[in-house]
């Protein structure tokens, strides 16, 4: 049973349903500010290690990026290979 102040919400827009590289209003970073990312990473002294493995937010500062950036940037490394690992960990 339900009380006058219960609203029916509306239905979910089909934007909103539909997948999140094609939804309008999404910050989607553009390639080449992936690229400038890695570039920058590459010639840091914390490298692309710090990159890969730091804070979330503090990569995203140390770089002047969105956050959004950063995590597109890790899954293109990701996807690519990634850092060799030697049996010692990182090489």
């Amino acid at each position: 049973m339900t009380d006058g102040d219960d609203a029916i919400l509306p239905a979910r827009p089909a934007s909103e349903s539909a997948p999140t590289e094609s939804r309008p209003g999404v910050f989607r970073p553009d390639p080449s500010e992936i690229d400038r990312l890695l570039a920058a990473a590459r010639s840091h002294p914390l490298g692309i290690e710090f990159l890969m493995n730091g804070y979330l937010g503090s990569v995203a500062t140390t770089f002047g990026v969105h956050a959004l950036a950063v995590e597109e940037a890790r899954a293109l490394v990701g996807a690519a290979g990634g850092m060799k690992r030697d049996r010692d960990g990182l090489s």
